[in-house]
């Protein structure tokens, strides 16, 4: 049985055709360009939620007021 999965393994291997080098270094300004285009719209969402805070934990000094208001104002039962 261990025999018969090295050789599916092997040939699995041998199947699998990875890109070069040259079209890695092709790819890479590609890549670098997805990963900061994402960094970027992560920051915007990030900070335009700005008025987003959480109802209940223990770092949060809100009064019940408060956010009792907040969720009328935003019209949430």
């Amino acid at each position: 049985m261990l025999a018969k999965l090295k050789t599916t393994a092997a040939g699995l291997g041998q199947s699998l055709k990875f890109p070069s080098p040259a079209a890695l270094t092709k790819l890479l300004p590609l890549v670098v360009l997805a990963i900061g285009l994402t960094a970027l719209t992560m920051m915007f969402m990030w900070r335009s939620e700005a008025g987003y805070k959480p109802l209940f934990g223990a770092q949060e000094n809100v009064a019940a007021a408060d956010t009792m208001a907040a969720l009328d104002a935003e019209k949430i039962p």
